[in-house]
């Protein structure tokens, strides 16, 4: 079994929130005033403020998920187990529909591994932890493929690589087309030797 803590910031959570009350009171404020009759003629900038005020109650909002608390996975040979601060969900591995390990230019540093199961996220950051990356996700890879997960897996899955064949042209190998004008070509020549040849014959003779 494999553990791993991913710990998020609560000063986070609380800038969120209180960025998201602002917004909310701000806007809803002018929003307010022109229900009640002032400033008619701010109709754009109150449009705006409708939609920030939709924004900052989204800010609000977002920073109670269960993504902005510490969660705690666990990983089984058979299962996986997500603690979140709302309670904890078990996975069967057949349920990943997309695992990815997202690998930036410097891997040393920071590196991601993305986990999709149907409409849910989950993401692991690694900070400085090659190693655990590497442990964990062919860990997951290994058990994802062996429960019959292959086909869904195969097509979400983004390692960060990409590859394209490119198929080579043989030059022996001609199309019709290519071939016609060979012929052609070829019968052209012969005609201009045979023009030359009769010519040289002509001058001999008249000398």
């Amino acid at each position: 079994m494999i553990n791993y803590h991913v710990k998020k910031s609560k000063r986070t959570r609380l800038t969120y929130r209180l960025l998201g009350i602002v917004v909310i009171i701000v806007c809803a404020s002018q929003v307010v005033m022109f229900i009640l009759g002032y400033g008619r003629s701010h109709k754009l900038g109150t449009i705006l403020a409708f939609a920030l005020l939709i924004y900052g109650i989204y800010l609000f909002i977002n920073s109670f998920r269960p993504g902005a608390y510490n969660m705690d996975y666990e990983f089984r040979d058979t299962d996986f187990t997500v603690h979140t601060r709302y309670g904890d969900k078990v996975y069967k591995y057949s349920d990943i529909t997309n695992l990815s390990h997202i690998i930036p230019e410097n891997e040393i540093l920071y590196s991601l591994i993305h986990i999709t199961i149907g409409k849910t996220d989950y993401v692991l950051p690694f900070s400085l932890k090659k190693d655990v990356a590497e442990k964990i996700y062919n860990f997951l890879d290994e058990r994802t493929c062996l429960n019959g997960n292959v086909e869904k897996y195969n097509s979400g899955t983004n390692s960060g690589s990409f590859s394209e064949s490119i198929p080579t042209e043989d030059p022996e190998i001609k199309t019709e087309a290519e071939t016609e004008v060979d012929i052609k070509n070829t019968k052209q020549i012969g005609i201009e030797a045979d023009i030359k040849t009769q010519n040289e014959l002509d001058y001999k003779q008249k000398k």
